[in-house]
């Protein structure tokens, strides 16, 4: 069968939706060439492109880019003006890859994004190698998404749920100061099971601990659910409907063998 579209998504987001049906079909059903995903900013310094439109073209601005005193910019309700967040979650047209994004045309989009960065290198003096804690290089550097303003007008945005869609781990899970990180591998996994939790709430379950006491709202507590058994909390009152679920639990597809 002939492939008509494509869907990417970034390697450090434990909660992306893999071909998300409702974002393929929202841009499959606009006869979109390309599509973004993104959610609100949770800062205005959060490192994170803003999806946005630049000279008629939509664009993802990367945080590097961007000026302060535009990216700190509040309406008048106190709301960031430049709030999308790009979730590096993408569709792209097979057509629009083939024609639009053809080489010949690649060096009207791409450009490059400077990027100061903590570059290790190798001291010949001492043969050792040397990690910086200080900004000591310049990368140039070109992104997947640099494309989607050779889509013109024919472009989608769809905006998604931080909490059951947006975990990257960017981060070691413990701050210098003790404290958790955000975007680390600790804070993504607690993320996924406050979601999967409130997937089991949604379709009538009670969640205790070993002493039978409420653990809906205890983080020391996880859940995690496979994919198998539920893509997006879906199918699951048949199972959890009236039951009283204790944590920590997993649950599986039937008759898996963990060893």
């Amino acid at each position: 069968q002939r492939v008509c579209n494509l869907f990417t998504n970034a390697i450090d987001n434990c909660v992306c939706k893999i071909a998300d049906p409702l974002f393929l079909g929202f841009c499959i059903n606009g006869g979109f060439k390309a599509g973004n995903k993104v959610t609100e900013k949770r800062t205005a310094d959060e490192k994170v492109g803003i999806q946005g439109k630049r000279n008629g073209c939509y664009e993802v601005v990367e945080y590097s880019d961007i000026d302060e005193k535009v990216r700190d910019e509040r309406d008048e309700h106190g709301k960031l003006v430049f709030s999308s967040g790009s979730v590096c979650i993408h569709y792209y047209s097979l057509d629009f890859l083939r024609n639009e994004c053809h080489p010949q045309n690649l060096s009207k989009a791409l450009h490059y994004h400077i990027a100061r960065k903590k570059i290790p290198y190798w001291d010949e003096e001492t043969e050792t190698k040397v990690t910086p804690t200080e900004i000591n290089g310049v990368k140039l550097e070109t992104f997947i998404f640099d494309v989607f303003k050779l889509a013109g007008e024919s472009f989608g945005v769809f905006e998604v749920q931080r909490e059951e869609e947006f975990a990257p781990i960017k981060n070691k899970s413990i701050a210098d100061d003790g404290s958790l990180n955000n975007d680390s591998p600790i804070a993504s996994l607690k993320q996924m099971s406050n979601a999967q939790k409130q997937w089991l709430l949604r379709n009538g379950a009670e969640l205790v601990d070993r002493d039978g006491n409420d653990a809906s709202e205890n983080d020391d507590l996880d859940v995690e659910i496979s994919p198998l058994v539920s893509y997006g909390g879906e199918g699951l009152s048949e199972l959890v409907n009236g039951r009283q679920i204790q944590l920590p639990c997993m649950i599986v597809e039937k008759n898996l063998h963990i060893k």
